[in-house]
């Protein structure tokens, strides 16, 4: 069982995200301990590479949870200007080496794009993260996403990210990095560069608070 799940999740990772760039994915390879809860925010700006200079801004929050081998969960809102996003994907830490962490991850998500239509798609990610100090761990990610858009008209602006029914697929490279400020508190930033046409490059930076339930 546990092999046909590693099966699973591998070949949702390698297969065809407007998750990448418009929920950012703010995490290592490390997974979140079992029964701890993990609360994200963090502000996410995409360069759409089209001839208006200014960037798009959104802010995304996430709620994850451990889960027993090696497994967490996590949910995200991700609110701009032309949609709200809703996705939720699972996380295996596949291996781990004294200050190496290796993890594959895949999930859904939908929106609700609010120029006309929506999307639903599926997205995978391989991180693999190295610590060369305590506290501070660099990470390197690819991200892989399909979408499904429907129903949108000529009210859409042309320069938005999905302009036309179809299906759109990015990838994605995403360096990163993560700070433990405190036991319960980490900081991370990271650089998504879009490896296709499909995928806009994006920055973000935030924090997420790890808890127990009392």
């Amino acid at each position: 069982m546990r092999a046909l799940n590693v099966a699973a999740l591998a070949g949702l990772a390698l297969c065809g995200s407007a998750s990448a760039a418009e929920f950012a994915m703010m995490e290592t390879a490390q997974r979140i301990n079992q029964g701890t809860f993990k609360l994200s925010g963090f502000p996410v700006v995409i360069d759409r590479d089209d001839e208006d200079d200014d960037p798009e801004t959104g802010f995304a929050v996430g709620l994850g949870y451990g889960l027993p081998y090696d497994l967490d969960a996590e949910v995200q809102v991700a609110a701009y200007e032309d949609g709200t996003f809703l996705g939720g994907d699972l996380e295996w830490n596949a291996w781990r080496r004294e200050r190496m962490a290796f993890s594959i991850g895949g999930g859904v998500h939908g929106a609700d794009l609010e120029k006309s239509g929506s999307l639903v798609g599926v997205d995978g990610t391989l991180i693999f993260s190295y610590s060369p100090i305590e506290r501070l761990a660099l990470s390197a990610a690819f991200d892989a996403a399909y979408d499904d858009v429907n129903d949108r008209d000529a009210s859409a602006p042309a320069d938005t990210r999905f302009p036309i029914d179809g299906q759109y697929e990015t990838y994605y490279a995403v360096p990163g990095i993560s700070f433990l400020l405190t036991r319960n508190i980490d900081l991370l930033a990271e650089v998504g560069v879009g490896l296709n046409s499909d995928a806009d490059d994006y920055v973000s930076a935030g924090a997420s608070w790890y808890f127990r339930p009392n």
